[in-house]
């Protein structure tokens, strides 16, 4: 009997090695159907994904989404703007409830909330996009938990083990920025503004707020009855982010606020400088931004910091303006990833800083659809490629998924389509997602480009492997997506079959 078990156990092992597709087998299958939207999208909509680094929360919504909620809420709408305030006692324009009810209006509200019809020339397609959050923000504000909730579960749909999103955090920087005017030393700044106890109180109510969020989006997925179900089993944390376009005291309260709420929160892991380039203060006080996040990375040393750099064109912006952004970023702001980095061709020193990039391993968070609607920027014009020759880590994330209505698996899509990358290299993109994240912990990889575990993970369920992982978030989630890609590279034979 036991040998006839043994013999059992054999066979069962033979059959799921002749079963288990190379990952030349699937680089082959992938090459083969590389001109094939439907047959990629199957594919990449079954892979088991990392997960998504660069994904703004005001952004996030699909227009049906915001439409069904505008007419849930208390909104009054301008039909000629389609920004959306909330009513109180008087409403100027039309109230959501009834105005949104005709399809004729409805589909005016998609066309103003998202980029789905806007094919006029990219000057109006740039500002098309950033005036969007303006007009549906209250609704963002109003229901922050219902929106997670509906982005969480479009993630767990696409497969997705992990989330970084950027939040607003301090959005009253301009009561704090009264406090420092009269002093240029950012040492002074700091001084003040840690020792009002009401900057640090909104700066509690920041870290409060996101645990809110995010147990309240748990509650909506029903997560007490259901805590193994896709969507509440990906992990979610946060960025807190500064905006670029404010007066320079206000930058500070917010680098600050940003900073401090990470130090003290486990949710938030990550601090970001967003929203456009080309804005005249962005553009002006850019060497500002960068000392004071040179200055703050001083103070808070274990900070980890993601800065949008090189998202401009070289169409509508003078050459001067394409020099140092992303060198500023990287060398003076401490930026472990940079979002976009499209402009990197036209950096100065833009090999050495290349290298600096690949030596010190910083990674881009590359937007592909997001580069292409808003910046016209695709086909070999994108440096997806130039990274990728210079052995700069890349990751692909979808940047403002319900304005630009995509999602991680169209990025994949492309990635392969247009640029023609191996499933060896996608395979590493998507490792990478856990790799450069800013999850607490160790790895479980020496080297995941090549393949090679620590000693103790070389086989993932060993005993040394499973106690590695414990209490280790990053290595954790590394570990179940070999799992799962494993399983996943299973069922690839079937695809082989079928085409």
């Amino acid at each position: 009997m036991r040998k006839n078990k043994l013999i059992m156990a054999l066979f069962l092992i033979c059959l799921f090695t002749n079963a288990f597709a190379s990952t030349g087998e699937i680089g082959s299958y992938l090459q083969s159907i590389s001109d094939n939207h439907v047959k990629l999208h199957d594919f990449f909509k079954s892979m088991p994904k990392g997960g998504e680094l660069h994904y703004h929360y005001t952004g996030s919504a699909y227009p049906e989404y915001l439409i069904k909620l505008a007419k849930e809420g208390n909104y009054c709408i301008d039909p000629n703007t389609m920004r959306i305030s909330r009513f109180s006692s008087e409403c100027r324009g039309m109230l959501t409830k009834k105005f949104l009810l005709a399809p004729k209006n409805q589909k005016k509200a998609i066309n103003a909330w998202s980029m789905r019809n806007v094919i006029t020339n990219y000057k109006i397609r740039y500002d098309h996009f950033f005036n969007v959050f303006a007009k549906v923000n209250p609704i963002y504000e109003d229901y922050y938990q219902n929106i997670l909730a509906d982005m969480i579960n479009r993630a767990a749909e696409q497969h997705e083990l992990y989330m970084e999103i950027m939040l607003p955090m301090l959005t009253n920087a301009e009561k704090y920025a009264k406090l420092i005017k009269h002093t240029n030393d950012l040492d002074e700044k700091m001084r003040i503004l840690l020792a009002s106890v009401e900057f640090q109180n909104s700066v509690k109510r920041m870290i409060d707020q996101t645990n809110t969020y995010l147990n309240g989006a748990n509650q909506k997925l029903n997560c007490n009855k259901n805590p193994h179900s896709p969507a509440c089993e990906i992990t979610v944390k946060f960025h807190a982010f500064v905006f670029r376009d404010i007066p320079i005291d206000e930058v500070f309260a917010q680098a600050l606020a940003a900073f401090l709420a990470q130090a003290h929160s486990e949710n938030i892991v990550g601090v970001n400088l967003v929203r456009s380039e080309k804005d005249l203060i962005a553009k002006h006080d850019f060497s500002k931004h960068m000392k004071i996040f040179n200055f703050l990375h001083s103070q808070y040393p274990n900070s980890h910091i993601s800065l949008h750099a090189g998202e401009l064109d070289a169409k509508t912006n003078k050459l001067s303006d394409l020099c140092c952004h992303i060198t500023q970023s990287v060398y003076q702001g401490h930026a472990k990833r940079i979002g976009h980095g499209t402009d990197i061709n036209y950096e100065k020193n833009n090999i050495n800083l290349l290298k600096h990039m690949a030596k010190n391993h910083i990674a881009v968070e590359i937007n592909l659809t997001s580069n292409k609607l808003i910046l016209s920027i695709e086909g070999d014009q994108h440096p997806i490629l130039y990274y990728l020759n210079h052995n700069v880590p890349i990751v692909l994330s979808t940047d403002d998924e319900g304005i630009l209505e995509t999602d991680l698996t169209s990025q994949f899509v492309d990635a392969v389509k247009l640029y023609k990358l191996s499933y060896k290299t996608i395979k590493n993109i998507n490792r990478n997602a856990l790799s450069y994240s800013f999850l607490p912990g160790k790895s479980i990889w020496l080297n995941h480009e090549t393949g090679v575990f620590i000693p103790d993970c070389k086989i993932l369920s060993s005993k040394k492997c499973l106690k590695f992982i414990t209490n280790n978030q990053k290595a954790y989630l590394q570990w179940k997506l070999e799992n799962e890609l494993n399983n996943f590279e299973k069922k690839v034979p079937a695809y082989l079959v079928t085409t």
